[in-house]
């Protein structure tokens, strides 16, 4: 069991050491830039011999795809800052791994777990000079979420603080190099149980900012409707949150889904969308990303084959496309254009403003729910 310390301790002890640091209209387009990236993703096939985990990368250059047979069924995946070639994909919760693949051996080279009592939540982040990485966990005996600071050359525990809140999922680390938020969805799990809610009643999600370098709690908001459980999030250039809700309660009446914040604010700011197209969105996002200035963003909402556009400034929905299924969402600004990934195995490229469209790949694999772009691609 990871031990917390005491705050001050911590500082000095552990991160001295290591941190200083509306449907639309569209086209489709076969036209593709030679200078893309690949696009990696953790993805699994259904085999009469059962499921069969991977950590899959695509060039859309050469259309080449390499998968690489994981432990486990992945759910974020980071580049590694300091270790030349050297992917990391957390374990979907309630996992207890996490695994290093090497892209040039094509191969995992290390397997981490979690200390006894503890499991991961799907996601993780570097400190700003990649000398930490912090991950989301479960210490599931006593019902509350920690996070958890690791060495990033060894993956060695140096501490955690608690999350203030239960089931933290996402985790980011804001443009100053030193605020993270977190996403406590309030969903209280335990790994012999598998992924059964325990507390749908009493579940209170926030989005929480700590500080990083001592764990302090900086600011915390909770949830206009307890029910929306926070789970993913994407942060823009200039600090501009998007939280993901997945809605708990009776489908009934259709409730927002997904809401945006600004360190300082003094609430969550919740996105507009006509009651057509929330209901469409079924209760449930998956992935967020926003494009290159901060302007548009994307949630996609696997449950209802749909994947949304919105404004920034305005808040409100802009575009949206169908697809079935789709899960991962990432812009790329070689395409200049939204990249997302289909639980069938296509990938897709959209620009909301010209509403150009792409299909950029069919798989035998389904793409799971996040993805990063690797500048310059693999096969080169």
């Amino acid at each position: 069991m990871v031990i917390d310390l005491n705050r001050r301790h911590f500082i000095s002890k552990s991160i001295a050491a290591c941190f200083i640091s509306c449907n639309t209209r569209y086209t489709y387009s076969n036209s593709l830039k030679t200078n893309i990236p690949s696009v990696v993703s953790a993805s699994y096939s259904k085999t009469i011999h059962g499921m069969k985990y991977f950590l899959s990368w695509f060039d859309i250059a050469s259309g080449r795809q390499v998968n690489v047979s994981i432990p486990f069924r992945g759910h974020d995946v980071l580049l590694h800052p300091l270790k030349l070639n050297t992917l990391l994909v957390i374990g979907r919760r309630p996992a207890i791994q996490f695994c290093e693949v090497n892209i040039i051996e094509q191969a995992v080279s290390q397997t981490v777990s979690s200390d006894s009592g503890l499991h991961f939540y799907g996601h993780a982040c570097f400190s700003h000079d990649g000398k930490i990485i912090f991950t989301t966990e479960n210490d599931y005996e006593q019902a509350r979420g920690l996070i958890v600071i690791r060495k990033s050359d060894d993956y060695k525990v140096l501490s955690s603080f608690d999350s203030n809140g239960i089931g933290p999922h996402d985790i980011k680390l804001l443009s100053d190099s030193k605020t993270l938020v977190i996403a406590n969805g309030g969903i209280e799990t335990h790994p012999d149980l598998l992924r059964k809610k325990l507390n749908i009643n009493s579940m209170k999600p926030n989005l929480s900012y700590f500080d990083s370098t001592n764990g302090d709690l900086l600011e915390q908001y909770t949830l206009d409707n307890h029910l929306s459980s926070i789970r993913h999030l994407a942060v823009s250039k200039n600090d501009t949150v998007v939280a993901a809700l997945q809605y708990q309660g009776k489908h009934s009446q259709p409730v927002p889904l997904v809401a945006t914040h600004k360190p300082g604010q003094s609430k969550l700011k919740y996105s507009y969308v006509d009651q057509k197209n929330l209901k469409r969105m079924n209760y449930y996002t998956a992935s967020a990303s926003f494009n290159r200035d901060g302007s548009i963003y994307a949630v996609t909402c696997p449950k209802g084959n749909l994947v949304t556009f919105w404004e920034t400034q305005s808040n409100s929905l802009v575009s949206s496309i169908d697809l079935h299924k789709p899960y991962g969402v990432i812009f790329d600004e070689q395409l200049d254009a939204f990249i997302i990934s289909t639980s069938k195995g296509e990938l897709h490229s959209f620009n909301p403003v010209n509403h150009q469209m792409s299909h950029l790949q069919n798989s035998n694999m389904s793409w799971d729910n996040h993805m990063i772009s690797m500048k310059g691609g693999l096969f080169a």
